[in-house]
């Protein structure tokens, strides 16, 4: 199968995205990466990998609030979340203050959460949109 035989599900509700699919992109973009493609198919492949991009996003955040709200950081040694993202997932404070409060907003707005993980919107976007909801 090819990157442009591939199409991810259509969203239907948060638990729907497909992780089968989303890991199917990632594998077929990782083992599949040439140069010199005709330019519908580097296009076809850049889509897919921004999906699989969105879902992996949308998966961390999950993962990431999982821990978080259960207390499960304590199980791997650590004091909190953050150390637990830093030590174990190798990510950047930042990168992790904004994936929880991504994955805060999603549980707000499971619409948001829907289209984050579809890749139709950015997490840059699900935060903006949440704030200007607070604001209004």
């Amino acid at each position: 199968m090819s990157v442009c035989e591939l199409s991810l599900p259509e969203q239907t509700s948060t638990s729907s995205f497909s992780t089968d699919s989303a890991s199917r992109c990632i594998s077929l973009l990782s083992i599949d990466l040439v140069e010199g493609l005709p330019a519908e198919e580097v296009h076809r492949r850049a889509l897919c990998a921004r999906k699989a991009f969105a879902g992996a996003q949308r998966a961390l955040c999950f993962w990431l609030r999982e821990v978080e709200k259960r207390g499960l950081f304590r199980e791997f040694g650590c004091s909190n979340t953050f150390h637990y993202a830093e030590v174990h997932l190798k990510l950047s404070p930042h990168t992790i203050s904004e994936l929880l409060r991504t994955g805060k907003e999603i549980e707000r707005f499971p619409l948001l959460a829907e289209a984050l993980a579809g890749g139709e919107i950015s997490a840059s976007k699900v935060r903006e949109i949440s704030r200007a909801e607070r604001a209004a």
